[in-house]
């Protein structure tokens, strides 16, 4: 059992309603992580956990806020040395194939 606020009740799972099995929780692979992540989806689940903190709700917006600016953040740009290395002609000469080839169906 992980050191965490929240504990199930003994013989509680916690099943992910869009179906994921990694967000399955049972009392053996509890995270605090894991159970703000349930208490957010479906707040009434709090019935199933025989501790957890008072300021559960708070904790459980915070982590839905904190998962939003995560996904809102745009990807970083690839680094020049991660482009692939065809030159600017060669590219070109791809694009204008491809956009030739396209016309001509």
């Amino acid at each position: 059992m992980q050191n965490t606020e929240f504990e199930l009740r003994y013989g509680a799972v916690l099943i992910d309603p869009q179906g994921d099995a990694k967000k399955t929780a049972t009392a053996a692979n509890l995270t605090d992580e894991l159970a703000l992540y349930h208490l957010r989806t479906h707040p009434n689940c709090i019935k199933s956990f025989v501790r957890f903190p008072e300021n559960w709700e708070q904790l459980a917006l915070d982590s839905m806020q904190a998962e939003i600016k995560a996904v809102q953040q745009p990807a970083p740009e690839p680094a020049v040395s991660e482009l692939p290395h065809t030159s600017v002609k060669d590219w070109f000469g791809g694009l204008l194939t491809a956009i030739i080839n396209h016309f001509k169906k």
